[in-house]
């Protein structure tokens, strides 16, 4: 369930085995967008009080290589001040009132090593009504796409187009999939903005799956749903090419009643906050590898799960401010330990050689860890920052 949220998004990812960014079967080296060129500013008129937002050209190249050979990508996204858009909003119960903006294209183009045209395809933002809604697409600017990757398996290249009111933290993405005749063969829902769960439009590393905002696509499979019954969705993220991590708020929604009117709140059972609510997923099979309790997750902008990742001994690391760590062996997610911050020792200097130093944050308090490499249940820690 979508809610509206007065907080700014928090664009930052999490680094570890969630990265974002993703490497797949494509070798992709993006550049930096590319300056357009200076554009003059549209004239405010005693007739035009209010002109719709407006934002200059972009344009992004980025070098690809698909099945073996290189190629060339470029983006453009660009608003046309001649074409107007116009929609109606219920401003309040039994009102409407008319919003405008400009009309915006959004242009992909595809060439080979010799610079022959694969596909150009251009999208307008009214193919983004159905999926964002035309109330914040047609006040929204044209941002420049973000380009995740190219998925083999899909035989698709895969972006995250925005959309928001100016100025407010309306808004969301939508997830795109275009593939090499620049087709259309897939839009999905993107992260909305100013809250929700963190659950980052993210192409796994092999290219055979794809996390949306409330489902797991997956090539030539069906996609797994993420929401479920008496429970909110947090935090979905990769722990694995083939396992990802869901956890949840257990409860449901109910109506209260305030002096202001009636209000949707979110009421967990005393028996909802003791039962697993993360767990751990086969994207190819669908099959439950593992569940566990876990309350760390915090709200700020949005949801997030504190987390840090260790290569060296291929575990996550799950923070919880309040209680202490969740460790999950990455080869053996059926098995996650608590180490409550009771039964862990503090830092006490130096540092040790098998050591791996980690700083969290979560909402009032600020830690580092020492976690050993060789041991992943050996840990000291250490408090930096506490706000209570």
């Amino acid at each position: 369930m979508r809610l509206p949220s007065a907080a700014l998004l928090s664009l930052a990812f999490l680094i570890g085995c969630d990265q974002r960014t993703t490497k797949t079967e494509t070798k992709a080296a993006a550049s930096a967008p590319v300056p357009a060129p200076p554009t003059a500013a549209i004239p405010a008129t005693a007739d035009t009080p209010s002109l719709p937002y407006w934002v200059p050209p972009t344009s992004t190249d980025t070098l690809l290589t698909l099945n073996g050979q290189p190629y060339h990508l470029r983006v453009q996204s660009e608003l046309d001040s001649t074409q107007h858009l116009t929609t109606m909003v219920e401003s309040e119960p039994g009102r409407s009132d008319m919003i405008r903006g400009y009309e915006g294209r959004f242009t992909f183009t595809l060439r080979d090593s010799l610079n022959r045209p694969v596909f150009r395809r251009q999208l307008h933002k009214a193919d983004f009504y159905k999926r964002i809604g035309a109330e914040v697409v047609v006040q929204s600017g044209a941002e420049a796409p973000t380009f995740l990757g190219y998925s083999a398996p899909f035989g698709a290249l895969v972006f995250t187009l925005g959309f928001a009111v100016p100025g407010t933290d309306w808004g969301s993405e939508a997830v795109l999939l275009l593939d090499l005749q620049g087709r259309v063969i897939r839009m999905a829902n993107g992260n909305d903005y100013g809250g929700g769960p963190e659950s980052f439009p993210t192409l796994s590393k092999d290219g055979y799956t794809l996390l949306t905002e409330d489902e797991v696509l997956r090539a030539n499979r069906p996609a797994i749903p993420l929401e479920k019954p008496d429970a909110e969705l947090r935090s979905a993220f990769f722990l694995s090419d083939t396992a990802l991590v869901t956890v949840y708020e257990l409860g449901e929604w109910q109506k209260k009643r305030t002096p202001k009117g009636t209000e949707q709140e979110f009421v967990s059972t005393s028996a909802q906050k003791k039962i697993p609510n993360a767990f751990v997923l086969h994207t190819r099979t669908g099959q439950l590898l593992g569940k566990f309790r876990y309350d760390g997750y915090v709200e700020e902008m949005g949801y997030t799960v504190p987390r840090f990742y260790s290569p060296a001994s291929y575990t996550l690391y799950l923070l919880d401010e309040n209680k202490g760590l969740t460790l999950l062996p990455q080869k053996d997610p059926a098995n996650a330990v608590f180490l409550p911050f009771a039964e862990m020792p503090k830092f006490i200097a130096p540092k040790r050689k098998t050591e791996v130093r980690f700083e969290k944050q979560a909402d009032r308090k600020q830690y580092a860890f020492y976690v050993d490499t060789l041991e992943p249940t050996h840990a000291r820690c250490q408090l930096l920052y506490d706000g209570r």
